[in-house]
Formats: structure tokens, C-alpha cells, sequence
């Protein structure tokens, strides 16, 4: 399906015969996989469609996050670098990706790390509004809260990523794993107050 051949052929050739077969299989998806994937010129386009669609918002249209967003992912090559480190990430590290559309279009960890990309690198350029607007924003979207000012490396997978919170100060260095498993007390399932989350993180 495409997956092992990434590096050589680059993951954007490889998605578009799995997007094919995803339409031929979901017809009524043609038109999401169309204007996320196979309409977009490179994967850093289709990611940051996809990142524009799911944080689209009457206050900030998807059209206009569309066009900050490439331009910072034009400006910084590590931009790109990031992207494509995380994105082999989750294929290499999470036994439940099968194809490598998958984090691209359907998962909100994938989604949350680079939407954090995105409002770091505002950040940096002094754009601070606008980053913590995207902070605040993709804890609505993905439940997930990043504070634009962490610093993270490259290669990370945020599995689930549901009620992780990043720190100002924090660091994340590359190849990291942030994994989420939930355990359920037996005797307590009427209150949802009872599940407990935790977080492990583990270098690979």
C-alpha cells in the first residue's frame, strides 16, 4: 500500500494511488480526498488544507488559515522538514496506521503537532495574537492544548493526544512518543469523571 516506500519515492506520490482507491471504495468521500489530497500540489499543501478545513471558523476562515499557513511553511524549509518527520512517525510507531492517508487526513494528534508548527512559528515572528488564537482554537478542535511557545522537535507521535496539555517552558525533543491509554474502573463506569488518562512518554 505504499507505506515502506516513503523515503524513495516520496509520500505524496504514494498517497494519491491510495486516495484513488479510498474513492473508488467511499465514492460519497471523492470530495474530501479530492480537495485535501489529490488537488493539492505538494503534502505540504495537503497538510495545511486539512489543517485550514478542521480549524475553519466564522472568525478565521479556512481560506485565510490557508494562506498563513503556507506562506510560514514556505518561508522555513524545517517547516517542511517537521511535516514529513511526524508523518513517518506515526506510520512507523502506530501498529493502527495502515495507510499513510490516514494521520493525514483522520488524526487529530497528527493534526494538533503541526497546528502547534504553525502558531510556533508565529510566535516566533512576533505574531502572538494570532498564535494563541490557533492555541486556542485547536483546544476547541482537537482537545489538545499547546502553548505556542513549547519547543518540539522533529519525528514526534501524539497518539490520540485527547486532554494532553504543553507548557510554555516545555521541550520536546525529536523522536519522541507521547502514547495515551485510558483505563476504565469497572466499578465506577457511571460517572465519567472516573476514567483516568495517562500519559506516557518514551524515546524511541
Amino acid at each position: 500500500d505504499g507505506i515502506r516506500d516513503y523515503k524513495v519515492t516520496g509520500v505524496q506520490t504514494c498517497a494519491l494511488p491510495i486516495c484513488a482507491a479510498v474513492i473508488a471504495s467511499e465514492p460519497d468521500l471523492g470530495r474530501f480526498v479530492q480537495q485535501n489530497v489529490m488537488d493539492q500540489p505538494s503534502l505540504e499543501a495537503a497538510i495545511v488544507a486539512r489543517l485550514a478545513s478542521r480549524l475553519d471558523h466564522v472568525e478565521v476562515s479556512a481560506d485565510v488559515l490557508y494562506a498563513t499557513f503556507m506562506g510560514l511553511a514556505n518561508a522555513d524549509s524545517g517547516m517542511s522538514a517537521g511535516f514529513r518527520a511526524d508523518l513517518i512517525a506515526v506510520i512507523d510507531r502506530d501498529p493502527a496506521c495502515k495507510r499513510i492517508i490516514e494521520p493525514l487526513l483522520y488524526f487529530k494528534g497528527f493534526h494538533a503537532l503541526q497546528t502547534h508548527r504553525m502558531a510556533h512559528a508565529l510566535w516566533k515572528k512576533g505574531r502572538a495574537d494570532l498564535a494563541l488564537y490557533l492555541q486556542s482554537r485547536s483546544s476547541e478542535v482537537f482537545q489538545t492544548d499547546i502553548n505556542p511557545e513549547a519547543r518540539i522537535g522533529q519525528g514526534v507521535f501524539l497518539d490520540h493526544a485527547t486532554g494532553l496539555v504543553v507548557g510554555q517552558t516545555a521541550v520536546i525533543e525529536d523522536d519522541v512518543s507521547i502514547l495515551q491509554r485510558s483505563e476504565e474502573h469497572t466499578s465506577e463506569l457511571q460517572s465519567p469523571c472516573n476514567l483516568v488518562c495517562r500519559l506516557l512518554l518514551e524515546k524511541k
